[in-house]
């Protein structure tokens, strides 16, 4: 019927600490508090559980990602039992669990089309890789983290996806504005442009675009290359 000792003293330690943070002495002061109106009692027990709330996301996060790598075993198999799937914001879908917190890595940008690995990080839910990203490795480490995931839709125009380009080329007149035009010929999602030129007149331009799938950003990419003194176009990867 009570709290374990150990959950009683944790209450304690969170009323001290609550009343330190709002400057009364005693429980007392914090309760007249509420009866004059200062402070509203759900405000109050919002704040008296936050530690009781945090453990639970911490441990409920846990036990998802230990679900994702449960699950992830039987993905493979022939089984016709009938799984949870999880269809994020971002496209992907994940079979073997629902609910799940996905980002898409900045570090190789996937997009639709792309082949794709997901890697199960600790307190972040799912991150999706290119399946050629140097940051996603066979490592035994890493392998016993990396799970099946799969693009919902390749050919939904409706959402963007950022991707950065390297643009390399001789720097002679008009050559940038050139780059630029031939970009927002092909998307309204130019987000960032930087660029540089060395001593030998070689430019170097990076662009951040949106695009919908994989084949748009390849024909993207050979219009780029078709442009006169344009060397060399290709993703960025960190």
């Amino acid at each position: 019927m009570g709290y374990a000792p150990k959950d009683f003293m944790g209450q304690k330690r969170d009323m001290g600490d609550l009343l330190k943070r709002l400057n009364f002495a005693t429980e007392a002061e914090l309760l007249s508090a509420i009866g004059y109106g200062e402070y509203s009692a759900k405000v109050i027990a919002n704040r008296l559980t936050e530690r009781v709330r945090r453990e639970k996301a911490d441990a409920d996060k846990k036990a998802k990602e230990d679900a994702i790598l449960a699950n992830n075993q039987k993905v493979t198999t022939m089984s016709k039992e009938k799984k949870p799937v999880s269809r994020t914001e971002e496209g992907v879908v994940i079979e073997g669990v629902d609910n799940l917190l996905v980002h898409l890595a900045k570090c190789c940008s996937p997009v639709p089309g792309d082949p794709i690995i997901g890697y199960v990080t600790k307190g972040r839910g799912v991150t999706i890789h290119r399946a050629d990203c140097p940051n996603v490795d066979s490592s035994p480490a890493m392998a016993g983290r990396l799970i099946d995931v799969r693009w919902q839709n390749l050919n939904d125009q409706s959402q963007l996806f950022d991707t950065e380009l390297e643009i390399y080329g001789y720097n002679r007149n008009g050559l940038l504005n050139e780059v630029l035009q031939t970009l927002n010929s092909q998307t309204k999602n130019l987000t960032n442009v930087n660029g540089r030129v060395d001593h030998d007149k070689m430019a170097d331009i990076h662009v951040t675009v949106g695009i919908p799938n994989l084949g748009a950003l390849e024909h993207m990419m050979d219009s780029i290359k078709n442009i006169p003194d344009i060397y060399e176009v290709k993703r960025a990867q960190g």
